[in-house]
């Protein structure tokens, strides 16, 4: 679902498979940037549980903050490997896949399985939002 007016960058085709404790859980999504992003890129990860609560940014990840050019962390490495991590980022259509294991514990900052958490990616360009994407995610239990 859309979030914003502006979609200088989408996310479209989201597809989970895995969404299960104890798997691996598997994103499949495309991935549109229709107009180059030169002015301190990022991707902000908003996640709540089901009670509407934000879930922290702990360990990259959460509710993060990511660089899209010059980031440091591994997430923010491999997020910005197609153009390497390096501004601008360009305008491009790809394919992207994002694996995360499900580990037990995770339930301690989403909650007891099954569950369903929200996930908002919002995309700023020089600190204006160029694109907002929310979906959400049932988590099975194992």
């Amino acid at each position: 679902t859309s979030c914003s007016t502006t979609q200088k960058v989408k996310v479209d085709g989201v597809s989970i498979t895995n969404a299960k404790i104890s798997q691996t859980m598997i994103v499949n999504f495309t991935l549109t940037i229709t107009e180059s992003l030169g002015s301190n890129p990022t991707l902000q990860v908003t996640m709540r549980k089901q009670n509407g609560n934000k879930i922290a940014c702990i360990s990259n990840v959460g509710s993060c903050t990511y660089k899209l050019c010059g980031g440091t962390t591994s997430v923010e490495k491999d997020l910005a490997q197609l153009w390497n991590n390096q501004c601008p980022v360009p305008a491009i259509a790809v394919q992207e896949s994002i694996e995360a294991k499900l580990d037990p514990l995770i339930q301690l900052f989403i909650g007891n399985a099954p569950t369903t958490i929200s996930i908002e990616l919002k995309v700023a360009n020089g600190g204006t939002t160029v694109g907002c994407q929310s979906f959400t995610v049932n988590i099975a239990a194992a």
